[in-house]
């Protein structure tokens, strides 16, 4: 299998600071859907855990659904979703072979800190298609990735900015499995 990694040097730039509050946005977003993934695999109604990591002390609790996490950057609160935004919600079109697999960890977050505050929904979907049909529908709606990776994943991602939110698009294939992460970050 062929193996590489491209980017689009005039797609993948961004300032500095908006980086910085991208990242800021995934790392808590990346954080809420493991630790609500952790909470529900460990079958409790309720339950607050203290994890330490080299960056600091993260607070996971959980209530009635959601999942707040705590960092010295500021609060998360995650709640997962059984059902799948609408493309409205999401900012861009959903392939119209992919069907919301909520299992996943799909869901919504909120936050506030010292970068600001905003939210982040994401939705994954299982596609009934194959990686090359899907990124070329995605090419005709989105244009051209920003990034390719072929390896033993096969991945596409978009990424753009519309307005004050930041809306990406993942589709990767796995062992014959293709899926469809779409996240949207909004910063006020």
């Amino acid at each position: 299998m062929k193996s590489g990694f491209t980017i689009d040097e005039k797609r993948g730039k961004r300032g500095g600071s908006e980086l910085r509050k991208l990242g800021f946005i995934v790392m808590l977003a990346v954080v809420a859907v493991l630790a609500a993934t952790a909470i529900s695999l460990s079958g409790c109604g309720k339950e607050e855990t203290t994890l330490k990591t080299p960056e600091g002390e993260v607070k996971v609790g959980e209530k009635g659904g959601e999942v707040t996490v705590t960092t010295e950057e500021g609060e998360t609160t995650y709640k997962v979703s059984e059902k799948p935004p609408s493309e409205e919600e999401l900012g861009v079109p959903v392939h119209p072979k992919a069907k919301f697999d909520p299992e996943a960890g799909g869901g919504t977050a909120s936050f506030r800190g010292s970068e600001g505050e905003g939210s982040y929904m994401v939705a994954s979907y299982v596609v009934d298609a194959g990686f090359d049909e899907v990124v070329s529908w995605y090419k005709g709606k989105l244009g051209e990735p920003m990034a390719v990776m072929m390896t033993d994943t096969k991945q596409a991602m978009w990424s753009r900015q519309e307005g004050g939110s930041y809306i990406t698009v993942v589709v990767s294939e796995e062992e014959g499995k293709v899926t469809l992460v779409i996240g949207k970050a909004a910063s006020q």
